[in-house]
């Protein structure tokens, strides 16, 4: 099966290998093309000063090989990066004369996944999953910026990238001694390779050459972690899962331990209503360090060190869900979340600091979040859909930051609304619909800007993460033609992504405007109005 469109196009095939059929393979790979309509659009929005795109691609590929009654393998891969890229080009009048400026910046992640598992039946009791895998994450961000005039010419180019390696072998058995119990037992080991970061920097002028690359000290790092678990119904209404995890780290000559405890129950009022509870503590030894001022987003992922303590967190949730005649579903569900040793850069501090360490530049404390979610859907009729609904709040508090004072989180977000519509009209005939909303992420912004007595350009802020993006929405609306045929089956599809064209930030930077003679903030947004046809079929 496939799909040819104009924003994407895929391909997935299936099948059975040899004339026993006992092997079976799948392979799927997908592309799209947003960046060859985003630019003109893009351009003509900047009045030509801008210009920017995205794309991504991946690959899919799983093997699996009946071995007998008892035994399977099963081998699976998967490739995928995605690249951003946006330029600017202005002139200006200059203290050489006119000048002709560029810059360009880039942000590409990507990841790739082998896995191997072998699966065994010792009896109709007892299954064992042994399991291998390699994985590998990469990012990397630069600018670029030049400047030419009749007497200068100058380049300031930098570039910073990051990445994780991990080697990953876990066995793990599945055990019912009774309807009435499923018990999982596991073991794991991992080796990760982080490299928190290394800069490579360029300058180049009439005057002046240089061309650095600074590295962060790579770090290697083994984890171990077993756990069991029961499904436990005590009766036809009460049913609970409760389990404890115990994890180690070993990294630089230290070794943290953890034991975390789990447990969830729900309680089934009637045939229709059912009330859950749960409680989970849970230890993470990797921590996301992201950056709160402007500019490209960067997410970037450092190991726990004897400086920096691993994360400890407490979730508590609450629920209730309600099921009418097995078409509406309705449910509410309520969370709190405390976490300790959670980091933040210093302040001044970013990833861009190439003269230390990412250790001597963070800064530990504590954050909490809570909230409430909503989620209804309708899952029967011609008319089928979903609505989710979150309320939430997440915060940050650090005794050297902020003044001390609680501030948000980036990825705080106080609402989050989805919306989704399908109405099959007939067989060959499907309308759809859906809508998000979700409230700007918050970011730090210099509030005043002054020249020091070395002619230095000096920033301002005020509160930490104190101001708002604009927030983010946008309609996406559909037709689907369907036809059977002799050969299977193939649909015409007619989309529009961003109904009403929305300018939703992706990100924004400080620039200068020459004709108020004063900086300004400049929005950089992707994935205006985009309609779009493509071909579907299966066979």
């Amino acid at each position: 099966e496939g799909g040819i469109g104009l924003i994407a196009s895929r391909l997935t095939l299936d099948g059975p290998l040899g004339k026993k059929k006992k092997t079976s393979y799948m392979i799927s790979v997908r592309r799209t093309y947003l960046d060859l309509l985003m630019r003109p659009i893009v351009k003509a929005q900047s009045d030509g000063e801008i210009d920017a795109g995205y794309f991504f691609y991946d690959l899919n590929g799983k093997v699996n090989i009946n071995l007998g009654k008892k035994d399977h393998l099963y081998f699976s891969g998967y490739f995928g990066n995605d690249d951003f890229f946006a330029r600017e080009k202005y002139n200006n009048d200059g203290p050489s004369g006119n000048e002709k400026n560029s810059f360009r910046s880039d942000l590409k992640w990507g990841n790739f996944t082998g896995v191997a598992r072998w699966n065994h039946e010792f009896n109709r009791k007892l299954f064992g999953n042994l399991t291998v895998y390699h994985s590998r994450y990469n990012f990397a961000v630069s600018a670029d910026e030049k400047s030419q005039s009749a007497s200068s010419d100058e380049r300031y180019y930098l570039k910073y990238y990051s990445g994780i390696r991990d080697w990953t072998a876990k066995y793990d058995i599945d055990f019912i001694p009774s309807p009435n119990h499923f018990i999982k037992i596991g073991a794991s080991a991992v080796d990760h390779y982080y490299k928190p970061g290394a800069v490579q920097s360029r300058v180049k002028s009439t005057a002046f050459n240089e061309d650095t690359l600074l590295r962060y000290r790579f770090i290697d790092a083994q984890e171990y972690d077993i756990y069991i678990e029961d499904d436990i119904r005590f009766s036809p209404k009460l049913k609970a899962n409760v389990g404890v995890h115990a994890t180690g780290f070993s990294v630089n000559d230290d070794f943290f331990t953890s034991v975390q405890p789990r447990v969830s129950m729900r309680y089934l009022i009637n045939r229709d209503l059912s009330v859950k509870a749960s409680y989970v503590k849970m230890n993470q030894y990797i921590h996301l360090l992201t950056n709160s001022g402007i500019g490209l987003p960067t997410d970037l992922w450092v190991p726990v060190t004897k400086k920096v303590p691993p994360q400890i967190a407490h979730q508590y949730a609450a629920g209730i869900a309600y099921n009418y005649k097995n078409t509406f579903e309705i449910s509410v569900e309520g969370y709190y979340k405390t976490m300790d040793n959670v980091i933040e850069y210093s302040e001044g501090a970013s990833y861009l600091n190439a003269t230390s360490n990412w250790e001597d530049k963070v800064e530990v404390g504590k954050a909490w979040s809570y909230g409430a979610e909503l989620f209804v859907q309708k899952k029967l009729g011609r008319t089928t859909g979903m609505f989710g609904y979150t309320l939430s709040w997440s915060n940050r508090k650090f005794e050297n930051l902020n003044n001390g004072k609680t501030f948000p989180y980036r990825y705080d977000r106080r609402h989050d609304f989805k919306v989704a519509v399908v109405h099959r009209v007939n067989d060959r005939f499907e309308l759809s619909a859906d809508w998000i909303y979700g409230t700007g992420q918050a970011v730090t912004l210099a509030t005043e800007v002054y020249v020091d007595n070395n002619g230095r350009e000096v920033e301002v802020y005020d509160e930490r993460n104190g101001f708002r993006m604009k927030s983010f929405h946008h309609l996406d609306v559909a037709m689907k033609f369907m036809k059977k045929k002799k050969w299977g089956e193939r649909a015409w599809v007619v989309s529009v992504y961003n109904v009403y064209n929305r300018q939703n930030p992706f990100f924004i930077f400080r620039d200068y405007d020459y004709s108020k003679n004063k900086p300004v903030f400049k929005q950089i947004s992707l994935f205006p109005i985009i309609p779009s046809v493509s071909y579907q079929f299966k066979f």
